[in-house]
Parts: structure tokens; C-alpha cells; sequence
């Protein structure tokens, strides 16, 4: 069995792209809580979470997420101890 090489940036420009959108993405996660809570939309956020998860399509999403986690360990052989 030969070893599957990573995959890993051919240039600079993709690398520094790759790490632009990831900062922007982790200051969007931490700051939209800061400015709900901020600027009192906080309520609206929880009735937003409430009325989703109360919904008949909470089980259904639920579902797809667990079935497509499990599928993805099963993919990369996590189940195979390495």
C-alpha cells in the first residue's frame, strides 16, 4: 500500500486568499453575536433558534447532518483505528 500524498497550495496567492477568507469567516462568527446582543436583536436570534428547532423540519435537517458526519468518517476509514 503507498501512502496518498497531501494536497497542499501550489502557489502563494491561493495560500493567502485561503487565509484572508478564513479570518474574515472566524471575525463574522465571533462579531454577529457581539452586535446582536448590542444592538438588542438577541431576542429575535433566540425566536429565530426556537422556531426552528419547534419546526417539523428540525428532525429532518438533524437527520441529514448526523447521516452525512457519519458518512464522512466512514469515508475516511475512522472506524479502522488509524
Amino acid at each position: 500500500m503507498s501512502a496518498n500524498p497531501k494536497s497542499s497550495f501550489t502557489g502563494s496567492i491561493g495560500f493567502v486568499l485561503a487565509a484572508a477568507g478564513s479570518a474574515v469567516g472566524v471575525g463574522n462568527i465571533w462579531r454577529f453575536p457581539y452586535l446582536a446582543a448590542k444592538d438588542g436583536a438577541a431576542a429575535a436570534e433566540d425566536g429565530f433558534f426556537t422556531g426552528f428547532i419547534t419546526s417539523k423540519a428540525a428532525p429532518v435537517c438533524f437527520m441529514l447532518i448526523f447521516l452525512a458526519v457519519t458518512a464522512f468518517i466512514v469515508y475516511r476509514g475512522g472506524g479502522k483505528g488509524h
